[in-house]
């Protein structure tokens, strides 16, 4: 017949799985928006909010041919060839303007490389059919730098750029401190389970959801980024190919968190089989 001490002892063994797993809930739900968080935080850390990634996308994409199309428009009406303003001269204002942006400076362009090369250009023009360059208005050179600066400031230095600037230096801060809070935190929940012996089975489900809905937020931006600039056509194009590069880029990092899930329930499976 057992004693008191041992039915007490047993009693006290029979209750504590109840809390341990309740303990493991709080744990598992808690660890999930973590991990959500620093996910999501990475994704957007490593793209949009990304220097090189910007400027690849604006260099790649149809949005500096448009721009490249406008300042050669502008040029035509001096008698300029449309090869003045090569596509190295707008990669290099995008790049001054993507480094100004990140840096959260107000914009301001070195027009003078392209307006040196246009009056090249005009003056090899003139030279070839065997006419001075004296012909040329006094003006001209200084009116092609101005319809330059016109049509390439009017492109990217406008009101809204300046609020993007201003909203991208708020976003940056906003997704450091959440990378470094849930970074923190997750550290702290992997710890604690390592020490109560329930990494594999708090953290197969952690794991688990935390890539669901990481991808699920995911896969909403990639639909959501060109719904955003319909009221603007220039920039549709734009947008279809940033939220690709977006996903393509999301994709491996979602792809970590789903191959921690399997190990983990690898983990689990291997000691319930042993």
């Amino acid at each position: 017949m057992p004693t008191r001490s041992e039915l007490y002892h047993q009693a006290s063994t029979d209750e504590k799985p109840q809390e341990t797993v309740s303990h493991h809930i709080g744990l598992q739900i808690l660890g999930v928006v973590l991990l959500t968080v620093l996910t999501i935080s990475f994704i957007v850390e490593r793209t949009i909010l990304n220097k090189s990634f910007v400027m690849h996308e604006v260099t790649s994409s149809a949005l500096e041919s448009t721009i490249l199309d406008e300042v050669d428009d502008g040029l035509q009406q001096y008698g300029i060839p449309t090869s003045a303003v090569t596509k190295a001269d707008t990669d290099h204002i995008v790049r001054t303007v993507v480094n100004q942006a990140f840096a959260g400076q107000r914009l301001k362009l070195d027009l003078s490389p392209i307006t040196n090369n246009v009056e090249n250009r005009a003056n090899d023009e003139l030279s070839k059919v065997g006419l001075s360059t004296d012909i040329l208005p006094s003006g001209t050179s200084s009116a092609v730098a101005s319809q330059v600066n016109s049509t390439v400031n009017s492109r990217i230095n406008t009101p809204e750029v300046t609020a993007v600037i201003n909203g991208l230096q708020v976003a940056r801060v906003a997704t450091n401190i959440c990378l470094i809070v849930s970074a923190c935190g997750l550290f702290v929940l992997i710890v604690l389970a390592i020490l109560r012996r329930h990494f594999a089975t708090s953290f197969s489900w952690i794991f688990l959801f935390g890539t669901v809905i990481s991808w699920l937020i995911i896969e909403v931006v990639r639909a959501v980024i060109p719904q955003l600039v319909q009221p603007y056509p220039d920039y549709s194009t734009f947008a279809v190919q940033c939220a690709g590069d977006f996903g393509q880029t999301a994709m491996p990092v979602i792809a970590v968190t789903g191959i921690l899930a399997v190990i983990c329930w690898a983990i689990r499976g291997f000691k319930r089989f042993k």
